[in-house]
């Protein structure tokens, strides 16, 4: 047999129309038929004068499998079927002292009220409000309401069917498809991270030793022929492009790592401003190659719950990127403040700056973003999606402010250490 539980939203919908039709027939005397589940069946057909009419329209009010109330215009119960009491509890002489809105919770009936009221002759109403059974319990049913005569009376027939298995059903496709979304997003970032590694690997590492060959071919073969300062001047510019293939490896291997999940979180209590002072000091040489000024703005009491060595991969990224494109004789200046639950680490630079669309670009795995320092230096645009992945492990946000021609300041968050 087949019942409302197994029925697709279409098809219970279908045999409501079915019902709906069946019932005018009914009260027309028109009936040699009736839908029972869905179906239409056949009974026997006999004439008004050998039948007893009442039997006959309570043989076939009763064989439905939904809840049937006939209603005064106002709403007062004036008959049900056998499945109310079935499914709600109700006796019929209990019903008949009731109106249809007492069966709903007190915050819809007069929702339930109006749409009683604005049922017309082919206008059909059709709402989903809770039904409170007689033991208290919510059913969620969807009523159809649709105009009708009882005994030479206007009248409206409300037939109400259980839709909870369409609702969980409806809850369960809706899960399904934000998973499959979310899985599809996931996807497409690691199409766009496998490409963006490759491309990284195939040409920006690989133009990195091509010069770095040709200069040291150029030292073995002539560095009897040259001159002391052409060769310190070779020398440097290998010891520079050296540094920055290592750098990109550092970071494509790290990256890895992180995309593979290999590295563990350890997040512990970080001061904040002694580490970033020591970090800072890193930079002094380089900084003074380039005549830029370093100053620090650091409270002593800002601590952090983070790992530390990811906290430090961080603020190197972001210094190193400051002096890359901060001009000779600009400043660098990184700061610590203790917000309400983070702490913020700010890295602001006088450098060259940038345009929005190149700050929409930035941290983006699918976005190729390659810029030269102000002294020539290189950048694959890889550390900053590398700072991006490991502030959010650690629970923290990261960002950019920058005008173009006025520098940048790039900050960071992570939580608060709290004792």
């Amino acid at each position: 047999m087949m019942t409302t539980e197994s029925l697709s939203y279409t098809e219970l919908n279908e045999r409501l129309k079915r019902v709906n039709s069946a019932l005018r027939a009914i009260m027309n005397g028109e009936v040699d038929a009736v839908v029972r589940d869905g179906q239409v069946s056949l009974i026997r057909y006999t004439p008004p004068g050998e039948l007893d009419s009442t039997d006959y329209y309570h043989q076939l009010f009763n064989s439905l499998d939904d809840m049937l109330f006939i209603l005064n215009p106002t709403g007062l119960i004036l008959h049900v079927n056998a499945q109310v009491k079935i499914r709600i509890g109700y006796e019929d002489h209990e019903l008949k002292r009731m109106k249809m809105m007492e069966l709903h919770p007190k915050d819809t009936q007069a929702s339930v009220f109006k749409c009683i009221c604005n049922v017309r002759e082919n206008h059909p109403i059709i709402h989903e409000y809770p039904m409170i059974s007689k033991d208290g319990l919510l059913q969620v049913v969807e009523t159809r309401l649709t105009y009708g005569k009882w005994q030479q009376q206007d009248a409206v027939y409300a037939a109400s069917r259980d839709i909870l298995q369409h609702k969980q059903a409806e809850s369960e496709l809706k899960q399904t498809i934000e998973s499959i979304e979310q899985s599809r997003e996931k996807l497409v970032k690691s199409n766009a991270a496998k490409d963006r590694l490759f491309s990284i690997i195939s040409h920006d590492l690989r133009n990195v030793f091509h010069p770095l060959l040709l200069s040291t071919n150029l030292l073995i073969k002539s560095s009897d022929k040259m001159e002391k300062e052409s060769i310190q001047k070779f020398a440097q510019q290998i010891q520079v492009t050296a540094n920055y293939a290592y750098k990109l490896m550092e970071d494509l291997l790290f990256w890895a790592k992180v995309q593979w999940g290999v590295i563990d979180l350890r997040p512990q209590r970080i001061n904040i401003s002694e580490t970033s002072s020591q970090i800072l000091s890193l930079f002094k040489t380089q900084a003074l190659q380039k005549e830029i000024l370093l100053k620090a703005s650091l409270k002593s009491d800002c601590f952090a719950l983070a790992d530390v060595d990811m906290f430090q991969t961080i603020l190197r990224n972001l210094i190193s990127n400051a002096v890359k494109f901060t001009p000779i004789g600009g400043s660098i200046v990184v700061c610590v403040e203790s917000l309400d639950q983070v702490v913020q680490i700010k890295v602001t630079d006088s450098g060259c700056g940038m345009d929005l669309p190149l700050q929409h670009k930035l941290f983006q795995i699918d976005q190729k973003v390659q810029r030269s320092g102000t002294s020539g230096e290189k950048g694959s645009g890889l550390g900053l999606i590398l700072c991006k992945e490991l502030v959010e492990k650690n629970k923290g946000s990261i960002g950019v402010d920058s005008h173009l021609g006025k520098g940048s300041t790039f900050w960071f968050t992570l939580p608060k250490y709290k004792s």
